[in-house]
């Protein structure tokens, strides 16, 4: 996390596990409190338990400069195609509608799945498309009934006639990751044959 937070080729953006991490180190850090059971078994259920322990190791100003920048991640990313396409990147996923309103709470660009549910895009909208993640791709039969019909593999899924693109391969489980050309939508994958997984 900090060689990426580190590195000016990145951009880091929020998700629902840095935000849990937040809520965890902001009672810890500002409150002064130590860490409760109730947000250990957050963070344990959703994997973070190995940062939060790598958080603590540090230094207690090393721990106060991490903070700042985990705080100040954006919750959205924006490219513009060369051919005119506005393609925005978010942990959740949004319709069109979510992700060009200002007014967005970023706790939903983070969290919301609802969104997968929705089959036809907006047409008002023919040039907006949306990169996310967050809900694994063999889960997205929960929402969408389009894949309630067919068993869904580790792949990068376009949906929502092509307009969302989920890149979430739930690499514990499946070893593998994907990398997307946000020009030309281009999917590159990755897959840890050995019987370690892949670090994400």
């Amino acid at each position: 996390m900090q060689e990426i937070l580190n590195d000016s080729r990145f951009i880091y953006l929020m998700g629902n596990h840095e935000s849990m991490l937040i809520d965890a180190i902001e009672k810890n850090l500002l409150e002064d409190k130590p860490f409760d059971n109730y947000d250990l078994y957050i963070l344990k259920h959703n994997g973070t338990l190995p940062t939060l322990e790598a958080y603590q190791s540090l230094s207690q100003d090393e721990q106060k400069t991490l903070f700042q920048k985990l705080v100040t991640l954006p919750s959205l990313a924006v490219h513009k195609t060369k051919d005119n396409k506005d393609v925005f990147l978010c942990h959740a996923g949004a319709n069109a509608e979510t992700i060009w309103n200002e007014n967005t709470e970023e706790k939903t660009l983070q969290w919301n799945r609802k969104h997968i549910a929705t089959e036809k895009w907006n047409p008002n909208y023919p040039n907006t498309y949306v990169i996310h993640g967050h809900t694994p791709v063999p889960a997205m039969g929960y929402y969408n009934k389009e894949y309630q019909k067919k068993p869904i593999l580790y792949t990068v899924q376009t949906y929502c006639e092509g307009h969302k693109i989920n890149i979430d391969l739930a690499t514990p489980t499946s070893n593998t990751i994907a990398l997307i050309n946000v020009e030309t939508f281009k999917v590159i994958y990755f897959k840890d044959n050995s019987n370690q997984n892949l670090i994400y």
